[in-house]
């Protein structure tokens, strides 16, 4: 049988257990089963897909070394470019031609041996109008967004992994509603190169899988310096790749796991508050070191300032784009609801204000990783509750996602089990270029609180 696990995988087809092909067609399978219904696809592409497989068990029979995703399927959010598909982000507005050339991002994973199965569904531009996508566990439920495609195909088991994009909480809350991981990494980690943005201060690249060690697997391919990318992190301000073996290890020692306490965690509904009450015990009682970490700061105005950014920058980049500077061009006929109020908002935001939310982003930042020093991680859920109904209410409150986006810190959700048939997810955050030590905390944190949820009509993970 083939495993729903990226590291088994690889190790299947470097051991001739399974050729590449006979992975592929299985998760089709998955695909062809579960897409009708769940719609979390722009684009499958079969044909394309197979073609992918058989080229890479040429490779291998040959004699060239299997890389660490050999035969490995997986979905690219339709904001980044992968050949031979085109972008379009969710919309209209955008030509439906071939992209020209990969994103870095994909470029990585194509010489790690993984094969991509297609697009998988984003809201409009990265934003937050409802997507056609249905969550894997109740079809009335939103599977958030805007990684809606993403999150769905890897709970439904229709790819082993996804990326995903975050500017508010689009990776961690879909995956938090899916059940399914979502790791959101240090700000500048990945490069964003043939990415449609939103806010060039604000969004992250990053994987989506069904364990924190396919999550880590995915982002040690995705992750490292893009001297083209001007918000790349350089050499000297990153730590250079970890071995592949240390994102695997859980650590023997407990983590030290600050637990949140400020205004943000009134937010969360009262079965949750029990849920995550849970949690914690059972971390306590495996070890882990609970600390308070009081963040009064963490208000009303984090979200103010973290939405003026977005507006103001979403709103340039759409003016440069379609309407060649000029205000009269937009395109407003074309934008949904959400997005529309979006952009209209980033217009009419004066410059002063712009640069006042940069000031605040830069002093919040240092905040958080003051508060930070000298813990594993914090710990808050991924979500203030599970996934709301109806779905085409929108897609979710993103509060307990955004202040690490501002912050560009990384974030990881954990799903934590289920309420009411839903799951709901933890999130750990640490400092800035903690990735590595983060996910090593997850998976510790994992292993306490496993095993995942599955959705009742997928496969479980072998």
């Amino acid at each position: 049988m083939i495993p729903a696990s990226a590291a088994k995988i690889a190790a299947g087809v470097a051991a001739g257990e399974f050729s590449c092909r006979e992975v592929v067609e299985h998760f089709l399978q998955q695909l062809q089963q579960h897409e009708p219904h769940l719609r979390a696809w722009v684009i499958a592409d079969a044909e394309e897909a197979l073609r992918q497989a058989q080229h890479l068990d040429q490779q291998l029979a040959a004699g060239k070394p299997p890389g660490p995703l050999a035969g490995v399927p997986l979905g690219i959010k339709d904001i980044i470019d992968a050949a031979p598909w085109p972008t379009r982000a969710g919309s209209s507005l955008l030509p439906p031609e071939p992209a020209a050339a990969d994103a870095p991002v994909v470029k990585r994973l194509r010489r790690a041996g993984a094969v991509l199965l297609g697009k998988t569904v984003t809201t409009a531009f990265a934003c937050f109008d409802p997507p056609p996508t249905r969550n894997p566990w109740h079809p009335e439920h939103t599977p958030g967004g805007s990684s809606s495609g993403s999150a769905a195909a890897v709970a439904a088991r229709m790819c082993v992994g996804a990326l995903g994009s975050q500017t508010g909480g689009s990776i961690v809350r879909p995956a938090a509603y899916c059940g399914v991981v979502g790791f959101k990494g240090s700000f500048g980690r990945v490069s964003r190169r043939g990415v449609v943005p939103v806010s060039l201060h604000l969004d992250h690249v990053g994987p989506l899988a069904p364990s924190v060690a396919d999550a880590a697997r995915l982002w040690s391919v995705i992750q490292g310096y893009d001297a083209q990318d001007p918000w790349s992190s350089p050499p000297a301000a990153s730590r250079s790749p970890e071995p592949e073996a240390s994102l695997s290890v859980v650590p023997e020692a407990p983590p030290r796991l600050g637990v949140l306490e400020a205004p943000l965690l009134q937010a969360a509904s009262p079965p949750l508050k029990q849920a995550f009450q849970a949690a914690l015990a059972r971390l306590e009682q495996a070890g882990a070191e609970l600390v308070p970490v009081p963040m009064p700061w963490l208000d009303e105005e984090v979200v103010q300032q973290h939405g003026c950014l977005m507006a103001t920058e979403a709103a340039c980049w759409h003016l440069q784009r379609f309407a060649q500077g000029h205000r009269e061009r937009m395109p407003w006929e074309a934008y949904p609801p959400g997005l529309r109020k979006l952009l209209q908002q980033g217009l009419q935001t004066p410059p002063e204000r712009y640069y006042q939310a940069l000031a605040f982003q830069r002093e919040f930042s240092r905040r958080v990783e003051h508060a930070l020093a000298g813990l594993s991680a914090v710990l808050l859920p991924a979500a203030p509750d599970v996934a709301p109904a109806p779905a085409k209410a929108g897609t979710g409150d993103p509060r307990f996602n955004l202040p690490w986006s501002l912050a560009g810190v990384p974030s990881l959700g954990i799903p934590a089990g289920l309420i009411e048939g839903l799951p709901w997810a933890v999130q750990l955050v640490g400092r800035w270029g903690s990735d590595l030590p983060l996910l090593q905390v997850g998976l510790w944190v994992e292993r306490v609180l496993g095993p995942l949820p599955v959705p009742p009509n997928s496969p479980g993970l072998k």
